[in-house]
């Protein structure tokens, strides 16, 4: 089995998932990770709008015949030095 494309991050600044490892003896059905996921949440500094973020589902592996489910990500604030 060929190792999965991983899935497109969601929104519009998500992380796009992992790809799969392929297996050295097969070249077929190859299957792309989930879609990612959509938290919906931004920061607003001033003008400029950070987020949303999500992180696409990782390919099919050598051990995983089907890719995984995104992740609706998160959103961090660091505040201070």
């Amino acid at each position: 089995m060929a190792g999965g494309t991983g899935g497109a991050g969601g929104s519009p600044n998500g992380a796009a998932g992992a790809n799969g490892q392929t297996q050295p003896q097969g070249t077929q059905n190859a299957t792309a990770g989930g879609a990612g996921g959509d938290n919906k949440a931004t920061i607003t500094f001033g003008t400029t709008v950070l987020g949303p973020y999500g992180q696409g589902g990782n390919g099919a592996d050598v051990g995983r015949s089907q890719g995984s489910d995104g992740n609706p990500g998160a959103v961090v604030i660091i505040w201070g030095d």
